[in-house]
């Protein structure tokens, strides 16, 4: 069994730091042990390096593709000696081809969406967000209202992929439940 990997996608500025950061604090994935967070990407939200420390966690970023290899990986699991590792992703790269250890246990691909630009990139990084969603197993669409077009979100996720998990949050992270998602009528 190799080392067990969690992926988090999505655009910049989506929630992924703060998804991963508040996961590992409120440790919604249980009792990770020692975690470290590779970050493909700096977006606006930094991760709060002290309270993590107190939950194990080291985080690590590489900026550049290129420094995103074997050697350097190694490198970083041969210090921090994780027990878990989160790789959260940088769109802009082509992810879906970059090589990954060969003992990479990966757990999970999960991606994040923020629901108040999930029009805006729908239809202006179409393959972007048919690349994220296609190899995903639980796609978060945070950030929403509770409208019509919430339910929109959903359904064009499920046509990419229809076996993906869609959760919905409202901007307090809390799960929206939308009458179109019943198989019955609230009436």
């Amino acid at each position: 069994m190799g080392l067990p990997v969690v992926i988090v996608r999505g655009i910049l500025e989506s929630g992924k730091t703060k998804f991963i950061e508040d996961s590992i604090i409120n440790k919604d994935f249980g009792d990770l042990g020692r975690t470290l967070i590779i970050s493909l990407e700096e977006g606006e939200k930094e991760y709060d390096l002290f309270r993590l420390k107190k939950h194990r966690t080291d985080v690590e970023f590489i900026e550049n593709k290129e420094d995103f290899n074997d050697k350097n990986i190694n490198e970083l699991v041969r210090k921090y000696k994780p027990q878990v590792l989160f790789i959260e992703a940088n769109e802009m790269w082509d992810f879906n081809n970059l090589k990954m250890p060969s003992y990479f246990d990966i757990q999970q691909v999960m991606c994040i969406i923020d629901g108040s630009t999930f029009n805006v990139y729908f239809n202006n990084m179409r393959q972007k967000f048919f690349d994220m969603i296609k190899n995903s197993e639980i796609v978060i669409i945070n950030r929403c209202l509770p409208t019509p077009e919430t339910s929109s979100f959903k359904r064009s996720v499920k046509m990419i992929n229809q076996s993906v998990a869609v959760l919905a949050l409202d901007k307090n992270n809390q799960e929206l439940k939308l009458e179109s998602d019943l198989p019955y009528s609230l009436k």
